[in-house]
């Protein structure tokens, strides 16, 4: 009953949920709002197939540890399968949030392991009362898909009426 990634030694998607809900509860009880987020690596399949597994595993370790350093005590940052990683966290606003997300996606792309430029693209959105955090993380998800589809290297926030791009650069 595992709830670590051996390779990048973040929580796995079992000890994501278990932790991502008590997140939820104590924004629910604290009036906090709390951010969920799913990234990816991008053009992940393109380091495996043109660098060897070896390379594609050192990204991975690469963006865990930079999301460990930039993680807060009461973030929870998992990798939930293959390059996908997940994260909850509570910030004061909206605008605290964009500016932590931003500057994340902005030092991943600053940073190359082994010589290799590495980017992800980010979707996320805030944790709203009603919803379950499965339909909550499905819409973080959908984001992440416009995220990529925009161009990558990028932010997108799910709002009600649809997702918006938030400028990285």
């Amino acid at each position: 009953l595992a709830v670590r990634d051996q390779l990048t030694g973040l929580l796995n998607r079992r000890g994501f949920n278990e932790l991502s809900d008590n997140a939820f509860a104590m924004a629910r009880r604290s009036g906090t709002p709390l951010s969920l987020i799913m990234t990816d690596i991008d053009r992940f399949k393109f380091i495996n197939d043109k660098f060897g597994h070896a390379a594609g595993d050192a990204a991975l370790k690469h963006f865990a540890r930079l999301v460990s350093k930039s993680r807060r005590g009461h973030d929870v940052v998992a990798r939930v399968g293959g390059e996908e990683f997940a994260m909850a966290g509570l910030f004061a606003s909206e605008a605290a949030a964009r500016i932590w997300f931003q500057a994340l996606v902005r030092d991943v792309a600053c940073r190359r392991p082994d010589g290799r430029k590495v980017t992800v693209s980010l979707g996320w959105c805030i944790a709203e009362a009603e919803e379950n955090m499965s339909a909550q993380l499905s819409r973080a998800d959908h984001a992440l898909y416009q995220a990529k589809h925009g161009g990558k290297n990028r932010a997108v926030r799910a709002v009600s009426g649809g997702p918006r791009m938030i400028a990285v650069a």
